[in-house]
């Protein structure tokens, strides 16, 4: 068993962990792989909450109940590699909560962020936009431990894409998803994915 899954079983809710896992072809594209995760989930059954989480953060306090609330839920708020702080106010990275609908509703994440960095303030626009307000637990509550990694180089293009990044929500997202399912595992609670999803 998993860290996590200890964690979640501690708090006797009922789970799926969904691995989405990038072929090797083109630069790394998170947004786009947590859509691909939402599109799958959705083929194996109507999930009321989904945590789109990094995969090197491990939450730290037992009062970090993962669920969804009203508005879209930021876990992660005082993370090991931040110095346990928020890195700048209108961080929403690492783990993010939200019902379905929410999701739907701000037309998932952007699928033109190829490359490190962008997606997650593109996010928080797309939720102000459609009129909810981010919700984040204590300091306290929301500290996670970093696992080591190699960060994915820079996205060149984040700047200009941030710029007019209120005009694509509705044209970029959820409903313009493309991508190749290259295979699916499942083993009980665990669905591991790859996928091809596309270069820039």
């Amino acid at each position: 068993m998993t860290e996590i899954e200890h964690f979640l079983r501690k708090q006797n809710v009922t789970f799926h962990i969904f691995i989405i896992e990038q072929s090797l072809n083109g630069a790394f594209n998170r947004a786009k792989l947590f859509n691909v995760g939402f599109n799958e989930s959705r083929l194996i059954s109507n999930f009321s909450c989904y945590i789109f989480h990094d995969v090197d953060m491990l939450p730290m306090s037992p009062d970090n109940h993962y669920h969804c609330g009203d508005s879209p839920i930021h876990m992660a708020v005082a993370v090991e590699k931040f110095g346990f702080k928020l890195p700048y106010n209108d961080y929403a990275g690492g783990v993010l909560a939200m019902t379905g609908e929410q999701f739907q509703r701000i037309n998932g994440f952007p699928n033109l962020y190829y490359g490190w960095g962008g997606e997650d303030d593109d996010i928080v626009l797309r939720i102000r936009s459609a009129g909810f307000q981010l919700i984040r637990p204590s300091i306290v509550v929301g500290k996670y431990k970093s696992l080591d990694h190699k960060q994915a180089e820079e996205s060149p293009g984040r700047l200009n894409l941030l710029e007019n990044a209120s005009s694509r929500i509705a044209t970029d997202g959820i409903n313009s998803l493309n991508y190749t399912l290259l295979s699916r595992t499942i083993e009980g609670t665990k669905v591991h994915i790859i996928a091809d999803v596309g270069s820039t």
